[in-house]
């Protein structure tokens, strides 16, 4: 981690490097927990999916909340794994649940092939999209202080949060989706998407709002000892950049369930060239706003205008 955290190289030494595995470790069994509630709603029930996520981070809120009244002494290293566990666990039990659930089912190598063939290209998209969403990480480690570090990562999980509900309900509409088109609906398709973009840019700017009127309160209680300066000009950023995401990502899940990849493919190397090289630009002269402003130029000259075209060309051939 010495060349990608290099704010932090030596920070991240002696205790601390054990508390950077056990992160890594903890976060890993997440995403791939994560699986199991794609197979959720893949069924069409992702309702059970949402309840199994909110219920496991209840657990670990709960156990935190017990240490704490309890007057347990624990370090952060404890209190991650106490918070961060359960969430892991639920979902790798589900999955261990699900493969003795269907062990006897017989299957064949061509079953394997079949699969390996169908998910390498969304595969080969997700990695693509870590690099293009990880950019940012990769430039604030590079160029911005430990102080502006922190309030950018810790802004940003905030809004991630606030994303998160809207990728749900993209998760919850990937089926619908899918169906539709198989039914050639394109009409119910088309007005279903436009109104879920119209609500999820309404719901970003309003917790833009909220979340601008409130930020030292809000940042009180996730990093108490932290100065926190985030100037309007980067929520303003913030805001449009997350407004861009809704449809962006909207359209990125309609390809995806017409199992259309090519373009993908296309735009997104593309998008982290010209992201990595606009974040490291401005970001030397505006801080925060420049890597803010980097992303965003990423995504409208490429999938902003990308995804949705290449949408309407397949819609239109039916």
């Amino acid at each position: 981690s010495a060349k990608y955290l290099s704010s932090f190289h030596e920070i991240l030494q002696d205790k601390t490097r054990m508390l950077f595995f056990t992160s890594c470790l903890v976060f890993s069994s997440i995403g791939i927990g994560a699986i199991a509630y794609k197979i959720l709603f893949a069924e069409l029930v992702g309702w059970k999916a949402n309840l199994l996520n909110a219920l496991s981070y209840m657990i670990g809120m709960l156990g935190l909340l017990y240490i704490y009244y309890r007057g347990i002494s624990v370090d952060i290293k404890l209190s991650l794994i106490v918070l961060y566990l359960p969430v892991g666990m639920i979902s790798l039990c589900y999955i261990v649940y699900r493969y003795i659930k269907l062990y006897h089912v017989k299957t064949t190598k061509s079953h394997y092939i079949a699969i390996l063939r169908r998910s390498s290209g969304f595969f080969l998209f997700t990695l693509l999209s870590i690099v293009v969403l990880q950019t940012d990480y990769m430039v604030i480690s590079q160029r911005l202080t430990p102080a502006d570090i922190v309030q950018y990562t810790v802004t940003m999980k905030i809004f991630g949060l606030v994303f998160f509900i809207y990728t749900a309900i993209l998760q919850a509409l990937w089926p619908i989706c899918a169906e539709l088109r198989v039914k050639q609906q394109w009409k119910k398709l088309n007005k279903m998407i436009g109104v879920n973009i119209l609500l999820g840019s309404l719901y970003v700017v309003g917790c833009t709002i909220f979340i601008y009127l409130f930020k030292e309160q809000i940042f009180s209680v996730i990093a108490k000892d932290i100065n926190y300066q985030v100037s309007i000009l980067s929520f303003m950023l913030i805001g449009i950049y997350f407004c861009i995401r809704v449809w962006c990502d909207t359209y990125a899940m309609l390809l995806q369930s017409m199992n259309y990849l090519k373009i993908l493919w296309i735009l997104v190397p593309l998008q982290a060239i010209i992201g990595g090289i606009a974040q490291w630009y401005f970001s030397s002269t505006l801080g925060i706003s420049g890597v803010l402003l980097g992303l965003i130029i990423s995504f409208a000259l490429t999938v902003f205008w990308g995804l949705p075209l290449t949408y309407l060309i397949k819609a239109n051939k039916g």
